[in-house]
């Protein structure tokens, strides 16, 4: 049977749209596994982050696992990821996050109980007491984004100053945390010192220089 240039193309256009349910099916589902709102939202079993700090490279993290959309302490729509911050390391260490609007909170599993663990939104501040008596100050500034080995992953600009029991500032961190992948991109360490002009002199710094994703 000959078929004219209108039936074919009639053909074609029918066939796009039987397949379309198929292909928005498809698409919702890749949408759902790769969330960047959410704690550790690009990240997957196998997924492995090198730092570099010094000059070199230091041993790579490695994810075991994450499972996304925990129901935990009265909080849903959590993140559990399990990782390995050393290739020796025998078990990995396990974490608990959940986004409640513009703040992460941490589970903490020896209290059982749900802990403010850091702003995400720009320009916030917290303070976040810990057992020792110490106290974590955030502030943070301007949103951004960057690229990594390919990737684009959002950050916002973060300061962390550790201040002990009497309120004495012994650290600063400046970092880029990434909530895509629970961790920061990059940062520099700081302690005080009084013959610098800031008051403080850099100590270490590092950077995000790989990111393997599955």
């Amino acid at each position: 049977m000959n078929t004219t240039s209108g039936q074919a193309i009639r053909a074609v256009v029918a066939l796009a749209i039987a397949a379309f349910p198929f292909m928005a099916a498809r698409i919702a589902v890749a949408a759902q596994g790769v969330r960047a709102d959410v704690a550790g939202g690009i990240l997957e079993a196998g997924a492995r982050l090198t730092y570099g700090s010094a000059g070199g490279e230091q041993p790579a993290w490695t994810i075991d696992s994450v499972h996304q959309g925990v129901a935990l302490g009265g909080r849903a729509g959590c993140t559990r990821i399990y990782l390995r911050m050393r290739p020796d390391q025998a078990s990995p260490t396990a974490r608990v996050l959940c986004r409640g609007g513009d703040t992460l909170y941490a589970w903490n599993a020896a209290t059982s109980v749900w802990r403010a663990d850091r702003p995400l939104g720009a320009e916030m501040r917290l303070s976040v007491p810990q057992a020792s008596g110490a106290v974590l100050d955030y502030a943070t500034s301007a949103r951004g984004d960057t690229t990594v080995s390919g990737h684009r992953v959002a950050f916002v600009r973060t300061v962390i100053t550790t201040r002990d029991a009497q309120g004495r500032a012994s650290r600063r961190l400046t970092e880029r945390y990434a909530l895509a992948l629970a961790t920061a991109l990059g940062g520099v360490f700081e302690v005080p010192d009084s013959s610098a002009s800031s008051g403080w002199r850099e100590n270490q710094r590092f950077d995000l220089v790989r990111l393997d994703l599955p």
